[in-house]
């Protein structure tokens, strides 16, 4: 079976300020903090979701640092589409390293050439792709969709 495992930051959720450069993770965490309504900082990438979400035959997952995908606003949406939420702390390794990728593969029971792995980051894309695993890095939601029609063949 196919796995389709995505980071989150960046790729699912962004902030709606696209001027913004800081940690979204960070962000959630001032919101939280100066009691700011979630909805109008953040913006969910809908049309990778719903697409995401067509997809039948193969495993979803999110691999991410922070906890941002779990704020009560979008959580729900979030968890019609994906099956597993794996972070750096409950996989043991950074996601800079090899190592995380092959943890995941083992966690969800499939080959590591069985796994796609979409990221903003090259640096996190680098690392899947060295332990084995197909990966794109995240440009914009038609790329990507693109990337992983052409996996799926």
């Amino acid at each position: 079976m196919k796995v389709l495992l995505s980071d989150f930051s960046q790729v699912i959720l962004f902030p709606k300020d696209l001027s913004y450069q800081g940690s979204l993770n960070g962000l959630y965490k001032k919101i939280q903090e100066r009691g700011f309504n979630f909805l109008d900082m953040y913006q969910l990438n809908t049309e990778l979701l719903s697409y995401i979400q067509s997809l039948e035959g193969i495993q979803k997952h999110i691999f991410t640092t922070g906890t941002v995908q779990d704020a009560p606003e979008i959580k729900d949406r979030v968890m019609e589409v994906f099956e597993t939420v794996f972070t750096v702390p409950s996989v043991g390794f950074a996601k800079t390293d090899p190592a995380a990728y092959k943890q995941i593969s083992a966690l969800v029971g499939e080959p590591i050439s069985n796994i796609m792995f979409i990221d903003d980051s090259i640096h996190n894309i680098t690392a899947a792709r060295q332990a084995g695993m197909h990966a794109e890095q995240f440009v914009d939601t038609v790329s990507v969709r693109k990337s992983i029609e052409a996996w799926l063949q």
